[in-house]
């Protein structure tokens, strides 16, 4: 179930990132910047420490009931695990 939440953060970062963003002053010059970083860096660590599930063969899962006859599903196998690393890699690197 944790790994579940995991994925679940992975997804929500960005957008809590983004509202602390907004919620910076505007003469705050580097702050913008050094909270880019951090969910960036924050994102690859969250993909990063879901290797040993996935590397084992186990896929995360999570669902749940959304609206009637519709589940809301995030899963992560070997072959999702490697492109969130590339994706949130990217972040970092720049």
């Amino acid at each position: 179930m944790i790994h579940g939440a995991l994925l679940l953060v992975l997804i929500a970062l960005p957008f809590a990132g983004g509202v602390v963003a907004m919620l910076l002053p505007a003469d705050a010059r580097s702050a913008p910047a050094w909270l880019a970083s951090a969910v960036a860096f924050a994102a690859i660590l969250l993909s990063c420490s879901l290797y040993t599930t996935v590397a084992s063969g186990d896929v995360v899962r999570v669902d749940f009931a959304w609206i009637p006859h519709v589940d809301f599903a995030l899963r992560m196998d070997g072959y999702a695990w490697m492109f969130s690393v590339v994706v949130t890699g990217i972040g970092p690197s720049r």
